[in-house]
Order: C-alpha cells, then sequence, then structure tokens
C-alpha cells in the first residue's frame, strides 16, 4: 500500500509539472513585459526624425549667419566708399575755387581770366613810317597804346595779327612791315605786294612779359596808310599763363 500510494504521487507531480509547463508556454507575455517591449519601438521611431532634423537647422543657421555678414560688409562699404567720394570730390571743388579765385585776383587788373582779344586800328593821318594805333574796344587796360606803341601790361600768350594797307607806293621802291618787339626784335615782317598795295594777313604767336613795347615800321619811306579797319589793322589775342609754366 505504501509503495502504491508513493507511485501516484510522482506520476501526480509529473503530470502537473507537465501542464504548468504548457501552461507556461501558451500564457502572453504580461503587460509590463508588453510595454518594455513597445517602449524601444517607440523610442526608436521619435529618435530618428529628431537626429535628423538637428543636422539641417545648424546647416540652416550657419547659412543666415554668413548672409548675415556679407550684408553688413558689403553695407559698411557702400557708406565708406560714398563718404570718401563725397570728401574727395568737396575737396576738388575747394581746390578749384582756390585756383581760380587766385587767377582772378591775378588778372582782376586786367579784367579777363582765361583770356582777351582786342583790335586796333590806323588811326588817320598823313604818310608815316610808324604807324599809330587807336584801339576798337574802347577802353581796356591790358595794352596801352601810346602814340606809336602799344605797352603790354600782364605777362602771358599773346596771338598776334597784323595786315598794313596802303593806298599807293612806287613799285621801283618796295616797302616792307615789320612788328617789332622794343624796336629791336622783329616779330612779323612782310612786303606790300604792288598789285593790292597789302601785306596780307600775317600772324604769330608769341610768349610776352609785361612791359613789352610793340610797334609797327614800314621801310624804306613814308606812305599814306589806308585807315580802313577791314584792311589795315593789328589784332591781339591774350591767354594767361598757368602759374606753374611761369620761370
Amino acid at each position: 500500500m505504501h509503495t502504491l500510494s508513493s507511485g501516484s504521487a510522482t506520476r501526480t507531480l509529473r503530470r502537473c509539472a507537465a501542464e504548468e509547463t504548457q501552461d507556461l508556454h501558451s500564457r502572453q507575455p504580461p503587460s509590463c513585459a508588453r510595454q518594455a517591449r513597445a517602449a524601444p519601438s517607440a523610442a526608436a521611431t521619435g529618435t530618428m526624425p529628431q537626429r535628423t532634423q538637428h543636422p539641417l537647422v545648424h546647416v540652416l543657421l550657419f547659412w543666415i549667419t554668413i548672409l548675415t555678414v556679407v550684408q553688413v560688409v558689403f553695407v559698411a562699404l557702400f557708406f565708406t566708399n560714398g563718404h570718401t567720394s563725397q570728401n574727395t570730390k568737396a575737396v576738388q571743388a575747394d581746390l578749384n575755387k582756390q585756383t581760380q579765385a587766385n587767377n582772378a585776383s591775378s588778372l582782376s587788373d586786367h579784367g579777363t581770366v582765361l583770356g582777351q582779344m582786342l583790335s586796333f586800328r590806323a588811326k588817320p593821318g598823313t604818310a608815316v613810317r610808324n604807324i599809330t594805333w587807336i584801339s576798337t574796344n574802347g577802353p581796356q587796360d591790358l595794352v596801352l597804346p601810346q602814340k606809336n606803341v602799344l605797352t603790354l601790361q600782364a605777362d602771358g600768350y599773346y596771338f598776334l595779327n597784323l595786315q598794313v594797307t596802303v593806298y599807293s607806293f612806287n613799285p621801283r621802291a618796295p616797302l616792307t612791315v615789320r612788328l617789332l618787339r622794343n624796336g629791336r626784335k622783329v616779330l612779323l615782317e612782310g612786303p606790300i605786294n604792288p598789285h593790292t598795295n597789302s601785306t596780307g594777313l600775317l600772324g604769330k604767336a608769341e610768349e610776352l612779359t609785361a612791359q613789352t613795347e610793340l610797334s609797327v615800321s614800314i621801310d624804306p619811306q613814308a606812305v599814306n596808310v589806308n585807315d580802313s579797319a577791314s584792311v589795315t589793322h593789328l589784332d591781339i589775342v591774350y591767354m594767361h599763363k598757368p602759374r606753374n609754366n611761369q620761370s
């Protein structure tokens, strides 16, 4: 009896263990286990987009920073160059005004800054060998006529044009007309044409100084000069000599 009871008990225990094992295999895992498995998956799905978005944000911020710095540099250069250009123009304008003021003050006595044009005609009279000139421009103080001499009052460049016509003369005694500086230096020279009784137009440019005397002589004899301003005239165009060219 005792032996039978022990065998029955052993079989009963084995059956119970097998049933428990089957129950364990057939059972679903507890809710906490399911949550533990679900958590990594949820974490994985939430983390991946964040890791992808963070580098894009950094790149965007870096690009915005570069654009901002470039704009600031361009604006600074624009205003700096504009201010420098305005200062340069202002300085140049002041220099031009000062130069004009200096030229005007140095030439104020002669009524001109850039230049002046004067014209003289022969004074009517008897036969002469030295022509007396009369200004056709009215009163002026750049070239002063005194008898048969014209006295210059300013240093500068002078463009001289001369034409002398006589009424008549003996072709066998040729006449020569000369424009002299200070009575000695010949500036212009030309013969009287026996067919036109005129020298034609003689011209020359000269650099002359103040107090230079100009005179026109007819050689070798005195003749009657045609005093019409259209055929006998001495024209002078004056140009100021720049300061940096003056010796």
